[in-house]
């Protein structure tokens, strides 16, 4: 991320020694309206392909409930969709970093969440404990101590955990999920899933390796929703389809 921060830093610093000149030249000559055009799309081409700042503000304007009009708007239409439940359809929206995963019925948003495909992806979510996370920040255990419940899969196409914790006692009528799909995880970390997998098929207490799992993972997955624990895990791309829809 820092050497991306510096890249940037020097990309703008060499844009604007060549704007001023060009700036100060049309606004001898009368055109100020033009340069100004100029210069607007000048900086948003800078933003689009040196910084991640239009994804991450595309992400503050996606809500639990917000109305399908609103959700083309921001994000245009979808590459992907299929269906979760008789009543329940998940759209997809793939960029090199990041996958954004939309499920809603025919009115509106039921949930969402937000998966990380790079390790400097990390746009920052707002919980009523804490004032802002970024999504990799912090081990899923220093999110939150306590959940409501988790899911988990460990298998040859798809290895994931995630959790949900209740928002009700913050106003908020909806759960937060995070976790860790693996996608490109290390075989260390993806056995700590597998680990607890394991326990639950083989009926063992799986509260030692689960907590292990939660103090070494840092989820790569966050989101808010309405939505049962089927329906979450049935939201997931497996490994074929990532790759097969967004080449990751």
């Amino acid at each position: 991320m820092e050497l991306k921060k510096s890249l940037v830093g020097r990309f703008t610093q060499r844009t604007l020694a060549w704007l001023t000149p060009l700036f100060l030249g049309c606004i001898a000559i009368g055109q100020f309206n033009d340069t100004i055009d100029v210069v607007t799309k000048a900086f948003e081409a800078i933003r689009s392909n040196f910084t991640y700042d239009p994804d991450y503000e595309r992400i503050e304007r996606l809500h639990v409930n917000a109305t399908l009009a609103h959700v083309e708007d921001t994000f245009g239409a979808a590459q992907i969709s299929k269906p979760i439940d008789s009543d329940l359809s998940a759209d997809y929206y793939f960029w090199p970093s990041h996958v954004v995963a939309i499920a809603h019925d025919d009115q509106r948003v039921r949930g969402y969440y937000v998966q990380a495909l790079s390790d400097d992806f990390r746009p920052e979510f707002v919980l009523p404990s804490k004032e802002r996370i970024s999504l990799g920040d912090q081990r899923i255990a220093g999110l939150t101590e306590e959940f409501k419940d988790y899911v988990l899969d460990c298998s040859r196409n798809q290895t994931y955990y995630l959790e949900q914790q209740e928002l009700y006692s913050s106003g908020l009528f909806f759960d937060f999920y995070q976790g860790v799909v693996t996608n490109n995880l290390d075989s260390e970390l993806q056995g700590l899933i597998c680990q607890v997998y394991d326990d639950e098929l083989l009926d063992s207490d799986p509260l030692n390796d689960l907590r292990a799992l939660r103090h070494a993972l840092s989820p790569n997955l966050l989101g808010f929703g309405n939505l049962s624990q089927s329906q979450l895990s049935r939201m997931l791309l497996t490994r074929s389809e990532l790759y097969l829809f967004s080449g990751s």
